[in-house]
């Protein structure tokens, strides 16, 4: 019974310690996401060997890499899923829903990134 007790007390401190957040001393001056559709991490690593030192993968070394990144809704027009990776929220939240919207206003389909 005390074995029990004392290796759940520590795998408890153990998940305790482990689900820390990492927090960088400092802001990062600039951050930078690159995404390029259709293109899987995997294909990314294969392609590594012939990538230049000074480039993408010296972002990669040294940057954040997420392998295997994942929303909970249907990436199915490019400005919902950019803006869904860009703020790490839904677009329910971030109000990006479709690449272009109905203006009753106008009568007129809106392009989302449309500017007159």
């Amino acid at each position: 019974m005390r074995k029990t007790i004392v290796l759940l007390f520590l795998s408890s401190i153990s998940l305790f310690i482990n689900a820390q957040a990492y927090i960088p001393p400092e802001k990062p001056k600039l951050v930078i996401g690159i995404i390029v559709e259709q293109l899987r991490y995997d294909q990314l690593e294969k392609l590594s060997a012939i990538l230049p030192d000074d480039g993408i993968k010296k972002m990669i070394n040294e940057g954040t890499y997420y392998k295997n990144a994942s929303y909970s809704f249907l990436l199915s027009q490019a400005a919902p899923a950019f803006a869904t990776i860009s703020t790490g929220t839904d677009p329910s939240y971030h109000g990006m829903t479709s690449d272009s919207w109905y203006n009753l206003f106008n009568d007129q389909v809106i392009y989302c990134v449309q500017d007159p």
